[in-house]
Formats: C-alpha cells, sequence, structure tokens
C-alpha cells in the first residue's frame, strides 16, 4: 500500500500559512511566489480553520470587491477535505477526483498541518506505482519472476 507518508517530503516543501486575521496580500504574496495554488489558513493555535486558494482571492476581489487589508478567513473556504500521512494514496485520489480538487492539506491527528499535497503529485506517484506493477507481472509471466 503507498500512503501519504510517501510524499510527505514534497507536501511539507509546498505548505504554506497564514492565520485567519492576516491580510489577504500576505496571502495574495505567498501564492504568488510559489507554486503552491492553495493556503492553508490555521487559527492562532495552528490548527486548520480553512484554506484559500487563488480562486478565493480571485472571486474576493472581483465580486465582493474585496482588498488587500481584508482578513484571510473571510474569503477562506471552510468546508474543506484533508487527509493524514497514514492514508492511503489510492483513497486520497479517489477523494481528491470526486471533489474536483488541485490540491489538499495533509494533517496530522490534531488538525495541525503537515504540508500540501498537489493532485499532480498523487497521480505522478500513482502511475509509476502501475507501470511497476505491470512491469513485475511481465516478468513473471514471461517466466523470469523466481530463479
Amino acid at each position: 500500500m503507498i500512503s501519504v507518508n510517501d510524499l510527505l517530503h514534497i507536501a511539507k516543501q509546498d505548505l504554506r500559512i497564514v492565520n485567519g486575521d492576516d491580510r489577504l496580500s500576505k496571502a495574495s504574496d505567498l501564492l504568488s511566489t510559489s507554486r503552491n495554488r492553495m493556503i492553508v489558513v490555521c487559527s492562532k493555535n495552528r490548527k486548520v480553520v480553512g484554506v484559500l486558494t487563488r480562486g478565493d482571492i480571485l472571486r474576493g476581489i472581483y465580486h465582493e470587491n474585496a482588498g488587500s487589508d481584508t482578513q484571510c478567513n473571510s474569503l477562506m473556504c471552510s468546508d474543506i477535505h484533508s487527509c493524514k500521512a497514514t492514508d492511503d494514496l489510492n483513497n486520497v485520489w479517489s477523494k481528491m477526483s470526486i471533489n474536483n480538487l488541485n490540491a489538499m492539506p495533509v494533517v496530522d491527528e490534531e488538525n495541525n498541518p503537515l504540508g500540501v499535497l498537489s493532485s499532480k503529485c498523487v497521480l505522478v506517484k500513482l502511475l509509476a506505482e502501475a507501470r511497476q506493477q505491470d512491469q513485475l507481472m511481465r516478468d513473471y509471466i514471461d517466466g523470469m519472476g523466481y530463479r
């Protein structure tokens, strides 16, 4: 079984955090200087309370007239899908596909952020595993499995 833990080193690199009362300008700066599409919004005690995407910021600016001094918690999505490091990667991929998610926060048992897992990263890992399994099966069928 492949777990999220196999990709946690990458997910940690993609983690960007703001507090709910931080200004939108801070979140915008973090998004513009990284390849991320998502920022994790945390409470004062560092618990995940929501996520903020580029789309959330753009909708806030264009539809709600949010300015750079708007607080992040007013635009964040608090109905989040997250995963744990021990979760099966196939199940995480299913959750991401069903909910049309480009990224998902990885949290620990206390809901502290550990990383942000991108759908691209998950898919690449699952495809690599499928190719390896396919090659093992081909080797076995060709008589190369046990010598």
